[in-house]
């Protein structure tokens, strides 16, 4: 199955002032991608993908830097289609457009404002000339009166056109005790998510349906972690872990059964992840990450599909010269359960070893080498799609 990308982006800045800058950017991405046809069958589909995007942003400080200002214009739209056996199979089209505005005033040394507007319009052009509105307004109270203690306070208040309106809140609070280096962390918050423009637009044809679900319902989030952080031999060394519990409510998810895209699920996820970072040389530093998650389906009683229980990762950076520089890095993702019709009920575990190279021949010119999956793992992160097997990428970098 091939692939061919061609994509074009760039970047235009300007300091009109010395208190106000603007700057410009752009990206237009044209793909075409071979993909196998459903079922054990190599069959002729192509898959052709076009995108733009456009962000107009403007920086604004006043009141000699404590007030910074920050206005957005975002513009993106994507034309999807698919083509099987030479016949056009599937179209999908749609755009954003985004305006917001965000300002930070520092009040004095001890308090810090922030607050700001977006305004959200998605829309389909596949299906229904249908557009959906998101409103917000949001804001935060930041506390760093007391050395090693930061604190914060917000909230935000989303307006949504076809479901409603909802406010959610966040506390976080962080204190570190500068005799010992040990800082101690505690964060709390809500969330809201709307369904996204495809799935309230979404007609599952091979599922027998011939509307979109009319009944999705938002997914609404609310959690807590709590965790520590140890610094060690002259900040050399970093030693963190914490604690997290994560409730979702109506999580969307894709049942043919159902027709397609449904609230399927009330789950709650709850772990442990620790972490080191540290500095063993000027040249070695060397970073992992271990992360236990219990993720349930409270509604079917059984543990949540396609989440794994144990996470790990791992990398080791090594500056063999000023001009050289290696990375070996491991992956391990464990076992995942599956859904009831999966030929697979309990995928297994794997892991993945990679290794990157790059030698900086001048100042602002680089040639560089990776091997994706040293070991050549056979693995899979969805039952009957599979993975590359080793794999050897080469190239230059050019900076002007």
């Amino acid at each position: 199955d091939g692939l061919r990308s061609y994509n074009f982006y760039g970047k235009v800045t300007s300091e009109l002032s010395e208190s106000f800058r603007v700057e410009v950017m752009s990206r237009y991405s044209d793909n075409e991608t071979d993909f196998d046809s459903f079922g054990p069958a190599d069959g002729d589909e192509v898959s052709h993908v076009d995108e733009f995007s456009a962000i107009a942003r403007g920086h604004l400080d006043m009141m000699e830097g404590n007030f910074t200002n920050t206005f957005s214009v975002e513009y993106s739209e994507i034309d999807r289609r698919n083509i099987s056996n030479g016949v056009q199979s599937y179209e999908a089209r749609g755009s954003r457009l985004n305006f917001d505005y965000l300002g930070v005033y520092t009040l004095d040394t001890d308090f810090t404002v922030s607050g700001g507007l977006q305004h959200e319009r998605t829309r389909s052009d596949t299906l229904t000339d249908e557009t959906f509105d998101l409103t917000s307004v949001f804001g935060e109270l930041a506390f760093t009166g007391i050395d090693g203690l930061v604190l914060t306070g917000g909230g935000r208040y989303d307006d949504h056109k076809t479901f409603g309106n909802r406010s959610t809140f966040r506390l976080t609070g962080s204190y570190e005790f500068e005799d010992t280096g040990t800082r101690l962390i505690a964060n709390w918050g809500e969330g809201f998510k709307a369904p996204s423009v495809f799935q309230l637009t979404y007609i599952c044809g091979f599922c027998g349906a011939t509307e979109p679900n009319t009944d999705l319902n938002p997914e609404i989030a609310k959690g807590y972690e709590i965790g520590i952080e140890q610094n060690l031999a002259d900040d050399r060394i970093t030693l963190g872990a914490t604690y997290f519990n994560l409730q979702l409510d109506n999580a969307i998810g894709f049942d043919s059964l159902q027709g397609g895209y449904v609230n399927v699920a009330k789950t709650k996820s709850q772990g442990v992840e620790v972490r080191a970072d540290a500095d063993i040389t000027d040249s070695i530093y060397i970073s992992a990450s271990y992360t236990y998650t219990d993720a349930q389906d409270l509604v079917a009683d059984e543990p949540l599909i396609r989440e794994p229980k144990h996470r790990f990762t791992g990398a080791l950076d090594w500056a063999l010269t000023d001009d050289v520089t290696a990375r070996l890095s491991v992956t391990h993702n464990g076992a995942e359960p599956q859904n009831e019709f999966s030929p697979i009920p309990l995928l297994d575990g794997w892991t993945r070893v990679d290794f990157r190279v790059s030698y900086d021949i001048l100042e602002d010119l680089s040639v560089y080498g990776r091997v994706d999956n040293i070991l050549n793992e056979e693995y899979q992160h969805v039952p009957g799609y599979g993975t590359p097997d080793r794999s050897y990428y080469a190239g230059i970098r050019k900076n002007f």
